[in-house]
């Protein structure tokens, strides 16, 4: 993970700087972020297959799994939901960004400017990667499906649940991604202030 996040912060920061003259901030931040999740995804995919597959029982032992995936598949087996992976999180990362700039643009202008303490920093990115989390469950649940199932598209996949299972499906998870996001926002975009 930390790898693949200071790929994604370093890829991030980069395309801001270089786009930011040409386009507008929210451009800036959804052409940044969807160029920070390629990086991301492409540290961090072959961890999240074999993760995946633990978790869903397909596998026993992850080393094997890996093994036994680099021999059929070659690399392309690590990256085989590589799409899926990027359809969630980029809109995730796309709302969490865009809903903390403007958090923070209101704190500090009811600072008269001054820059956000690490407390207001941690607040502003609990709440905002909570609610992207909360808001994009639907595509989490059908990345899962298409990664450890045959379904395919993360489109089909979502109608597929929703018709067969009824839309509570699609948000199965919920309150612990929710939980998760809460703390681990206020960590990323506390420690993400006091390091720029």
């Amino acid at each position: 993970g930390a790898p693949a996040a200071s790929a994604f912060f370093a890829v991030k920061d980069a395309v801001e700087r270089g786009v930011q003259q040409q386009l507008g901030k929210t451009e800036t931040t959804l052409v940044a972020v969807a160029c920070a999740n390629v990086a991301y995804w492409g540290i961090k995919n072959p961890s999240e297959v074999l993760k995946v597959q633990r978790q869903a029982g397909i596998v026993n032992d992850t080393l094997g799994a890996a093994t036994e995936l680099w021999g059929a598949e070659g690399i392309g087996g690590f990256y085989s939901s590589a799409l899926p992976n990027y359809a969630y999180s980029t809109p995730v990362d796309s709302a969490k960004f865009l809903l903390y700039e403007q958090l923070k643009a209101f704190l500090k202008q009811r600072r008269g400017g001054a820059s956000l303490t690490p407390l207001e920093a941690a607040l502003g990115g609990a709440i905002s990667a909570s609610a992207a989390q909360a808001l994009a469950t639907p595509l989490d649940v059908a990345r899962v499906r298409i990664m450890t199932s045959d379904a395919t598209g993360v489109v089909d996949t979502v109608r597929t649940i929703a018709v067969t299972e009824g839309v509570g499906a699609l948000y199965s998870g919920v309150t612990p991604k929710v939980a998760r996001a809460l703390a681990s926002g206020a960590i990323q975009f506390s420690t993400y202030e006091a390091t720029k």
